[in-house]
C-alpha cells in the first residue's frame, strides 16, 4: 500500500487503463522492456509504482482514492537503436491504449512533455440493440476524412459545422456514393498551426485541419 492506493498485480488483459470490481487495472505491452513504472499524478504529486510482468505484457490494479488522477508509464530497457529499439526511463510516456488524454494548454507543448491520460469511470455505452456490420475486409469501401475540416466550410451546408452531429448529417450522402466505412483522421486534440505548408496566393502557413 501506497498513502491512500492498494495495489495488487492485476491481470495483464485488457490493455490500457481498464475498471473492474476492485478499482483500476493497467496493462501495457513491451516486449523489450526490463522494467515498467505506472505513474499516478495527483495535483502536483506523481506516485512511481513498479509494474508486475507476464510474459510482453506489464500490469498492476490499483484500488482506493483515485479520483482526479492522470497516469503515465516510464519504460526502461537495453536499447538497440539499429534494431528500432529504444528506451529513454526519464520520459513519461502516454498509453497508447488511452482514449482521455490530458488535453493541451495554450502555448502548445510537444506531446512528449504532457502524455498523461484521465483515469476515470466511464458508463458503459448504450449501444441501444444496434449491431455491428462485420463488414469483410475484402467489401470494405472506405472514406478517410478528417471530422472537423469535412463540414466547416459554408459550402457543406451543415447545420453543425465541424462536429459530430454535422458528420452525422452527411451519413445520406456516404451511402449514395457507395461507402460503407469510415476512417477519421486523428480526432484528439492537436496543434493545428503547427504545418509548415504554404498557401500559394498568400503566402501564408496553411492550419493542418
Amino acid at each position: 500500500m501506497i498513502d491512500e492506493f492498494i495495489i495488487s498485480p492485476g491481470s495483464p488483459t485488457p490493455l490500457g487503463c481498464s475498471k473492474n470490481s476492485q478499482g483500476f487495472n493497467f496493462a501495457l505491452f513491451s516486449s523489450h522492456a526490463s522494467q515498467v513504472t505506472l505513474g499516478l499524478r495527483k495535483k502536483d504529486k506523481i506516485y512511481e509504482i513498479p509494474l508486475f510482468q507476464t510474459g510482453p505484457i506489464w500490469h498492476i490494479a490499483i484500488s482506493g482514492e483515485v479520483t482526479d488522477l492522470t497516469y503515465a508509464f516510464r519504460v526502461d530497457g537495453l536499447s538497440a537503436p539499429q534494431k528500432g529499439i529504444l528506451f529513454t526511463p526519464s520520459l513519461w510516456l502516454q498509453d497508447p491504449w488511452s482514449p482521455f488524454p490530458v488535453s493541451q494548454s495554450l502555448p502548445w507543448k510537444s506531446p512528449r512533455n504532457d502524455p498523461w491520460s484521465h483515469v476515470l469511470e466511464e458508463p458503459p455505452f448504450d449501444w441501444e440493440g444496434v449491431q455491428k456490420p462485420n463488414i469483410p475486409f475484402s467489401d470494405l469501401i472506405i472514406y478517410e476524412m478528417h471530422l472537423r475540416g469535412f463540414t466547416c466550410h459554408p459550402s457543406s451546408k451543415s447545420s453543425h459545422p465541424g462536429t459530430f452531429l454535422g458528420l452525422i448529417e452527411k451519413i445520406p450522402y456516404f451511402k449514395s456514393l457507395g461507402i460503407n466505412a469510415i476512417e477519421l483522421m486523428p480526432i484528439f486534440l492537436f496543434d493545428e498551426e503547427k504545418c509548415k505548408n504554404i498557401d500559394p496566393s498568400t503566402q501564408t502557413l496553411l492550419c493542418n485541419y
